[in-house]
């Protein structure tokens, strides 16, 4: 759905040094392929396409990277009240762990009920 609409509204596909298979077919469609070889290149050349604000909405292992990195300047938790168990993948399960003595602590900067779920917006320590 998203590359089908790519001519109207811009579709930017950040991918691995190497381009994929389909790239050429994905920029026949209107897609910007951007290959990136880390993090924080693949930031740099977004920027350098005049992105200035970025959400990424990923899975765990693509947070813990951006964490590890502090590459991120905002979280933004969502929580319901739901149980999921042993073997449930955690949010940041990718990031390094560390002792309760160093890790970082993040500021709460805002906090409300959304029905049964809550929302926290949460920003980095400084430095």
């Amino acid at each position: 759905k998203l590359v089908r609409d790519a001519r109207d509204v811009p579709l930017i596909l950040v991918t691995a040094q190497s381009a994929p298979a389909s790239a050429r077919a994905l920029e026949e469609a209107g897609v910007q392929v951007v290959p990136a070889s880390s993090l924080h290149d693949a930031l740099r050349q977004l920027r350098g396409l005049g992105v200035r604000s970025l959400f990424v909405e990923g899975g765990a292992t693509i947070a813990g990277a951006l964490l590890d990195d502090s590459l991120v300047d905002r979280l933004i938790i969502f929580r319901a009240p739901i149980v999921l168990g042993e073997g449930a993948l955690g949010a940041f399960a990718s990031v390094a762990p560390t002792s309760i003595a160093a890790a970082r602590r993040w500021r709460v900067v805002e906090q409300r009920a959304l029905d049964d779920d809550t929302l926290t917006i949460y920003a980095p320590p400084p430095g």
